[in-house]
């Protein structure tokens, strides 16, 4: 999230609690420095907030492995 945001996500992360609520919050989320994203792109950002939501869970028992993020990210389910 942060790598996306260019800085530290704060209580963001906490509060993304469904897609419902990412919707009007792109552009908050993403690094002004580069180009806002074109309309094709926003479903793939919108996945990788997903997956970087569930990787933070408080228990780590709760977060995906790093090869189920990998093939949610490859789309080799």
């Amino acid at each position: 999230m942060e790598v996306m945001m260019g800085k530290h996500p704060g209580d963001l992360i906490g509060r993304l609690t469904s897609l419902e609520e990412l919707d009007g919050l792109l552009e908050d989320i993403i690094d002004k420095h580069p180009a806002t994203p074109t309309s094709n792109k926003e479903q793939d950002i919108i996945q990788l907030i997903i997956i970087s939501k569930r990787c933070v869970q408080a228990s780590p028992e709760d977060a995906p492995t790093m090869q189920q993020v990998y093939r949610t990210l490859t789309g080799a389910y």
